[in-house]
């Protein structure tokens, strides 16, 4: 049991940290290709940079959201591991 916890927390872990990644070198192009095909006048400069920013934030609070999600499923299972060999 305790070799099928450790098992899916280092797959999860994997997970995670290829999804970072993915996000991390997607997000620099994904920019440049808006900025490439955004029309920016005079006047839309600023709205567009808070446009950016608050892109910028969401995209980090989902990943903060998914990071929460599998740190809170990893450590229920291994309450629920510890649980039963307490029981025992």
């Amino acid at each position: 049991m305790c070799r099928d916890f450790y098992i899916r927390k280092q797959e999860l872990s994997s997970s995670l940290i290829q999804q970072l990644d993915a996000l991390s070198n997607e997000r620099p192009e994904m920019l440049r290709a808006k900025r490439k095909h955004l029309v920016l006048g005079d006047d839309s400069v600023e709205p567009m940079k808070e446009i950016f920013q608050w892109m910028r934030i969401n995209a980090e609070r989902e990943r903060i959201q998914r990071f929460k999600a599998i740190a809170v499923e990893g450590a229920q299972l291994y309450y629920t591991v510890l649980q039963r060999f307490a029981e025992t």
